[in-house]
């Protein structure tokens, strides 16, 4: 099946739950599909980019995803802080009734529990890393299981206490870009993001949930998305074995990105950089077309007020200020220079008086 295209099963729209969804409902539906990765079916889009490709307000999107998750048609798993992640449910359950709905927690709530694993990488594309990168920088061994062992579950005194550091929710202010087949996403500056909590994404390469919060409290969040980047690599490379052991060592000694994972990264921030560039330039083109309008207009209106003879007064004047070469073809008032000039005298007489 094609990448670009995501599954709408039969008989979801056949279901009871999907005939009680409204118009708005369908759309937010449609639009989560659109974001969703192929292979895990998670989608990250914020509330403002499903409002925008949807054409519906902020409280329509929000009231929207509530029914979706009631229908029992999405899944949403929420950390403090963080963006909300939603999934498409294949081979949707009946539509619970009130009593049930009441009884039950929210499925948002519950549903990290049956998270699968975080979606590989694209294909192995080798080349540079980026300048940025300090090339002395470790990346780190290819690590089979005799050469690293598990996470042992941490002491009190495993490390020091830090305050926490792993809290880098993505900002709808500030401009960043997804790195595809990841729970991240990169800024304009090359900060990297989570839209995950970090124990969280841990947990999902094998780490035990008490090391999780461990080391997501301990490393700041660049170091541990750096070490997850690099292991979903290797594991698509199919050369690495043991992910937590890997994890393990990156952590302890600060591993950098490897090469072809820093290219791909600098590959979206560059992306990302152009497209804003091409915002910058459309938006420019438009204050120009809407300056441009608001000058015609004001020239319309002082002529229209202009008598008869006044107006022909300060055409002449115009046509014997400019050159013969510009108005020698077109002497009258259609003719933009002329238009232009006798908006300046207008002006000059309106003010002196």
């Amino acid at each position: 099946m094609d990448p670009f295209f995501f599954r709408v099963e039969h008989d979801l729209v056949r279901s009871e739950a999907f005939r009680q969804l409204n118009g708005s409902s369908v759309k937010v539906y449609l639009v989560i599909g659109l974001y969703a990765d192929f292979e895990t079916g998670w989608a990250y889009p914020s509330i403002r980019t499903i409002a925008k490709q949807s054409g519906l307000s902020r409280q329509t999107v929000l009231n929207a995803i509530e029914d979706l998750v009631n229908q029992g048609i999405v899944a949403t798993s929420k950390s403090a802080g963080r963006s909300t992640a939603y999934r498409i449910l294949h081979n949707a359950p009946p539509r619970p009734s009130s009593k049930s709905q009441k009884d039950k927690p929210n499925r948002s709530k519950s549903f990290s529990e049956h998270l699968e694993s975080v979606p590989e990488f694209l294909d192995h594309t080798p080349g540079t890393v980026l300048n940025s990168r300090t090339p002395e920088a470790p990346t780190g061994p290819f690590f089979s299981d005799d050469e690293a062992q598990f996470w042992n579950e941490p002491g009190p005194e495993s490390g020091p206490k830090q305050e926490q550091s792993n809290k880098n929710p993505v900002n709808d202010s500030a401009p960043s870009i997804e790195i595809p087949g990841t729970p991240f996403r990169v800024t304009l500056d090359g900060r990297l993001l989570s839209l995950m909590s970090l124990d969280e994404v841990l947990i999902k390469q094998g780490v035990n949930e008490d090391s999780a919060r461990y080391l997501a409290h301990r490393y700041e969040a660049d170091r541990v998305i750096k070490a997850v980047l690099n292991v979903m690599y290797l594991d698509k490379s199919k050369k690495l074995q043991n992910a937590p052991g890997y994890l393990r060592m990156a952590l302890e000694k600060g591993y950098e990105l490897l090469p072809q994972m820093a290219q791909k990264i600098e590959k979206r921030r560059s992306l990302l950089t152009q497209d804003i560039g091409q915002n910058l330039m459309k938006e420019k083109k438009m204050l120009e077309r809407e300056k441009l309008a608001a000058e015609e207009a004001a020239i319309n209106l002082m002529i229209s007020n202009l008598k008869r003879e006044e107006l022909e007064r300060l055409i002449r004047q115009a046509v014997g200020s400019l050159p013969e070469p510009l108005v020698k073809r077109n002497p009258s008032i259609t003719n933009p220079l002329i238009r232009a000039r006798v908006y300046e005298l207008a002006t000059r007489i309106t003010e002196s008086n």
